[in-house]
C-alpha cells in the first residue's frame, strides 16, 4: 500500500464494552432473543494450563494409593448462559454466534469437559445485557499476565461509513502481550494497542498485509499475514490474541456490516 492509500485516523477506544459494531448476518433475532458471536481467543495451552489452576487434579485420600488421573482436557471451550449451555466446543480462533435470551445475564466460560457443579467456572462475565436489537461480540482472550481469562464485550452500534467505497478497519488486542503497532500495507495504522483495547482507522480497499510489532521498541514480528486484503464498504476486524511470550500470538479476522 502506498502512502496515498491511507485515508485517516478517526477514533481510538480503549477499555472494555466500547467497540462499535455489527456482526453476524441472518434473520433478526426474536423479540425475546438477542445475538451474541463468541470468539476463542486463547490458545490450546494456555486453556489447559488456566483449567488445571482452576481446578486442580483431585488428591487421594488413601497415601498409600494414587490419585485419580485427571481427564485430558481437548482445550476447546464450552460457554454457558448461567448454567445452560448455548456454545458447546468452540475452538480456539474460531467465531461463533448464538441467541441468547434478552436480559441481564451471565455469561461462563469452562474447559471442554469441566461442567458446572463438578467444575469452576475459567471466567464469569457478570452484567452481559442482551437485547433484541444489538448485536454483540464478546472476545474471550488472556489478561495481560497470560495466567487468566478474560472477556471483552463489543456491542454493535458503529458510526457511518468513511466515504462511498471505504472501509472501517478496526484491531483488537485481547492477548498477552505489551503494546504492539499493527502495520497495514507497510505503513503504521495502530500505535501502542495494549491488552484490553481497540482502534478503529479508514483505510482504502484492497491488499493490506498485516504485520504486529511487539518486543522492546515494538519492531520484533509477532504475526503476520501477507494476504489480507480490506474490504470496501465494510467493516474489517482484526483480533490479535495468543501470548507473546509463549510465542503464540495469532491473528482472526471477521467482515461485519456497517450500521
Amino acid at each position: 500500500m502506498g502512502t496515498g492509500r491511507r485515508i485517516a485516523t478517526v477514533l481510538a477506544i480503549g477499555g472494555l464494552g466500547l467497540a462499535l459494531l455489527p456482526v453476524g448476518s441472518g434473520p433478526a433475532a426474536a423479540a425475546n432473543n438477542g445475538q451474541i458471536t463468541f470468539l476463542a481467543g486463547v490458545p490450546v495451552g494456555q486453556v489447559r494450563q488456566i483449567a488445571a489452576s482452576v481446578n486442580p487434579p483431585p488428591v487421594s485420600d488413601d497415601p498409600t494409593k494414587p490419585a485419580p488421573t485427571p481427564p485430558t482436557l481437548s482445550g476447546l471451550l464450552d460457554v454457558y448462559n448461567g448454567t445452560t449451555l448455548i456454545a458447546n466446543d468452540v475452538r480456539t480462533g474460531t467465531l461463533v454466534t448464538v441467541r441468547v435470551p434478552t436480559g441481564n445475564r451471565t455469561i461462563n466460560v469452562y474447559a471442554d469437559g469441566q461442567v458446572p457443579g463438578s467444575s469452576r467456572a475459567l471466567l464469569t462475565k457478570s452484567g452481559v445485557q442482551v437485547n433484541a436489537t444489538v448485536v454483540q461480540t464478546m472476545a474471550i482472550g488472556l489478561n495481560r499476565g497470560g495466567g487468566a481469562l478474560r472477556a471483552e464485550v463489543f456491542r454493535n452500534q458503529f458510526p457511518a461509513a468513511p466515504g462511498a467505497g471505504n472501509a472501517w478497519v478496526v484491531v483488537r488486542n485481547i492477548g498477552s502481550m505489551a503494546a504492539v503497532d499493527v502495520r497495514l500495507g507497510g505503513q503504521v495504522a495502530f500505535r501502542g494497542l495494549q491488552n484490553a483495547q481497540q482502534a478503529i482507522n479508514a483505510w482504502i480497499p484492497g491488499a493490506a498485509a498485516i504485520r504486529v510489532l511487539g518486543g522492546s521498541g515494538r519492531n520484533t514480528t509477532l504475526v503476520r499475514n501477507d494476504n489480507y486484503s480490506v474490504r470496501g464498504g465494510r467493516v474489517n476486524i482484526i483480533y490479535i490474541w495468543g501470548s507473546e511470550n509463549a510465542g503464540n500470538v495469532r491473528l482472526t479476522t471477521q467482515l461485519a456490516d456497517v450500521g
